[in-house]
C-alpha cells in the first residue's frame, strides 16, 4: 500500500507540471499544501466518516501515513459528496468582517486527483466557484442543464443555487476555489449570470499563474494580503471574461464535440467506428481525434473503450448476468477482447471485479 501511495505522490506530481515559454515547471511549486488520501461518503448515516491520510507537507521527505476516524465538516441535509481520491488543499485565513465587506476573500482551495466515484451534490452554501480541469473529465449539472468537462475547461456558479457535478473518469484532476465576499457579488450578476456557466481556457498558463499568485498571497503574512487576493480573484475573473470573446468557431467545436459525446454516451453498445463519428460530426477523421483529444483528454476510442468498461463495471456489481453477456451488451461482443481491455481499464478480470464488489456489499 505504502509503494502505491508513493507512486500516487509522483504522478500528482507529474500532473502538476506543464510549459510555460517553453520552459518546464512545476504547478503550486511555491505552496505548501497539506495532501490527504481520502476515502469519504457523506450520505453514510454514522457521524465518524474513514479517513486515510497520506501527508506530504514536507516536500522531500519521506511521506508519514496516518489513519484516523473524525466528524467531518457540512453535515447538513444541503450537501452530499463522495471523495476518494488525492487532495490538497488550503482553508481560509482568519479576515475581519469589515475586510470581508470589501475584499473578495477564499473560503477554500482544493486541488483533487479522484476516481469515478466521486461526485459533489449541494445546494444553498454562501459562495462562488472556480473549478478548473487539468486532466480527466466530469460533467456539471446546473440550473435545469447539463455540461462535460474537459481538460482547460473550467466553470463559474453560484453555490446558492443546487449543482451537482461528478467525475466521469478514473482519474479527474481538478482544482476548486471557493470564494465570496467584496465585489463577488456584483461582478458574478454583472458579467456571468444567465450565461452558459462552462469556459474552455485556452491562456490555461495565464490562469495558472494569477491563480497561483492568489494562494501564494493568500498563505504568506503580507500586511496588505487581503487586498492582493482580492485584487487577484478580481483579475482571475476578468481573465475569464475574456474567454466569453473567443471566436464562435471555437465554440462550434466545442458544441460538436460535446454533442458527439452524448450521442456516443447513448449509442456505445453499437459498433461505432471512426467514420461514422466524423461522419455525425461533419469533420475529417484527423480533425475530430485532435479536436476530440484537445477536448476530452481522451481520444475518441479510448472515450468509447471507457464508456464501455463503465457500463460493464455497473452491470458486474447490480445484476447476475454472466461476464461474457455483459461485454456483449456494451458493445465488446468478443469475450476474449473484452475481458483483455476490462483487466487494461480496470486493474483485474470481470470475475475478480464481480467478487472484489460482492465482498465489499
Amino acid at each position: 500500500m505504502t509503494t502505491i501511495l508513493i507512486v500516487a505522490k509522483i504522478l500528482l506530481k507529474l500532473a502538476y507540471s506543464f510549459y510555460k515559454n517553453g520552459e518546464h515547471y512545476i504547478m503550486f511549486d511555491k505552496i505548501q499544501f497539506p495532501s490527504f488520501e481520502l476515502e469519504i461518503d457523506s450520505r453514510l448515516k454514522s457521524p465518524k466518516h474513514f479517513r486515510k491520510i497520506q501527508s506530504y507537507s514536507d516536500k522531500n521527505n519521506t511521506p508519514s501515513i496516518q489513519t484516523e476516524n473524525f466528524n467531518f465538516p457540512y453535515q447538513t441535509n444541503d450537501v452530499d459528496y463522495m471523495i476518494h481520491g488525492i487532495c490538497q488543499g488550503l482553508s481560509d485565513f482568519p479576515i475581519s468582517d469589515n475586510n470581508k465587506e470589501h475584499f473578495i476573500y477564499i473560503q477554500i482551495f482544493t486541488y483533487l486527483s479522484v476516481d469515478a466515484s466521486y461526485f459533489t451534490r449541494r445546494k444553498n452554501y454562501d459562495s462562488y466557484l472556480l473549478l478548473f480541469t487539468y486532466e480527466g473529465s466530469g460533467e456539471l449539472e446546473y440550473e435545469g442543464e447539463k455540461y462535460s468537462l474537459g481538460k482547460n475547461d473550467a466553470f463559474l456558479i453560484d453555490c446558492k443555487k443546487a449543482h451537482y457535478y461528478h467525475s466521469t473518469c478514473d482519474n479527474w484532476q481538478h482544482s476548486d476555489l471557493h470564494f465570496t465576499g467584496g465585489s463577488s457579488n456584483f461582478l458574478y450578476n454583472e458579467y456571468f449570470k444567465d450565461r452558459c456557466p462552462v469556459y474552455h481556457l485556452l491562456g490555461k498558463n495565464e490562469f495558472q499563474s494569477l491563480l497561483e499568485q492568489i494562494l501564494y498571497n493568500h498563505t504568506n503574512a503580507l500586511s496588505n494580503r487581503e487586498w492582493l487576493v482580492s485584487n487577484g480573484i478580481e483579475n482571475l475573473l476578468l481573465h475569464i471574461t475574456k474567454q466569453q470573446n473567443h471566436s464562435n468557431t471555437s465554440e462550434k467545436k466545442a458544441e460538436y464535440i460535446r454533442y458527439l459525446q452524448k450521442y456516443m454516451e447513448s449509442n456505445f453498445a453499437k459498433p461505432l467506428t471512426l467514420d461514422e463519428l466524423a461522419s455525425f460530426s461533419g469533420m475529417s477523421k484527423y480533425h475530430l481525434c485532435r479536436e476530440f483529444k484537445s477536448y476530452t483528454s481522451f481520444s475518441p476510442k479510448e472515450y468509447l473503450i471507457y464508456l464501455r468498461i463503465s457500463q460493464a463495471k455497473l452491470l458486474l456489481a447490480t445484476s447476475s448476468i454472466p461476464a461474457y453477456k455483459i461485454g456483449m451488451l456494451v458493445g465488446i461482443p468478443n469475450e476474449a477482447n473484452f475481458i483483455r481491455l476490462f483487466k487494461l481499464h480496470g486493474g483485474m478480470t470481470p470475475r475478480e471485479y464481480r467478487e472484489t464488489v460482492s465482498v465489499k456489499k
